[in-house]
């Protein structure tokens, strides 16, 4: 389903170099690879008193349609929220490139909280098309990606831009069926990685460490990874 996962074990060895570039943390030249910051989605990219007020759940359109881009605890964004937030994500995702021009990796990541957007426009969502809140951020993150990568095409071809986001919590599940073939598959066109240089950071927090990954204990949690 994805061609690169960043497994994180909740061990973060800075000072081991071959951990480093294994898990990603550092590029080719020894220089930290990650620019921005972690659970940027409300702290970071969306985060102004401007978006906060003027988007906040349970505003509406000229039309009187739903205009909000935040859930109703304003704790994470909406995903089905539309093109404009996600241009406005996209724009700031530019600022941090241009601000780390050694950085290989943005993380456009969930915030740290369980509770995720419930409103109509999202449930009706995972019914038709996402299966699930992971199903909603792949479809989120292919818009904003593709503006990224409109602006790099055209800026910064050389670089090697790489965007994240999580699959934790609520997003640990991907949003997959059972193939005709046996095989673990999209649930649907829409939550497909349409852009090459998306990857999914796979961090189940509720993992077992005292035993293995394949143990009973983690049986939920090895599942989901393989559907990955």
């Amino acid at each position: 389903y994805c061609k690169k996962i960043c497994w994180s074990w909740n061990a973060f060895l800075r000072l081991h170099e071959d951990y480093l570039r294994r898990t990603r943390n550092s590029n080719y030249n020894g220089l930290w690879a990650w620019g921005g910051n972690i659970h940027t989605q409300t702290s970071k990219i969306l985060p102004t008193e401007e978006w906060l007020t003027k988007y906040k759940y349970g505003t509406v359109d000229e039309n009187g349609e739903p205009n909000h881009w935040f859930s109703k605890t304003g704790d994470q964004i909406c995903w089905t929220a539309g093109d404009e937030m996600c241009m406005e994500a996209a724009k700031d995702i530019v600022e941090q490139i241009q601000k780390e021009p050694f950085s290989e990796y943005f993380m456009v990541g969930q915030a740290d909280v369980t509770a995720f957007c419930t409103c109509p426009r999202c449930e009706e969502a995972k019914k038709t098309w996402a299966l699930n809140d992971a199903g909603l951020q792949i479809n989120f993150i292919n818009s904003v990606a593709g503006y990224v990568n409109e602006w790099i095409e055209e800026n910064c071809p050389e670089r090697n831009i790489r965007l994240v986001i999580f699959a934790y919590y609520g997003t640990e599940e991907p949003p997959v069926k059972m193939g005709d073939d046996g095989k673990w598959v999209p649930y649907n066109e829409k939550v497909k990685l349409t852009e090459d240089n998306v990857d999914i950071y796979f961090a189940p927090i509720y993992t077992d460490y005292s035993v293995s990954l394949t143990a009973v204990e983690n049986e939920k949690i090895y599942s989901n990874l393989l559907k990955w």
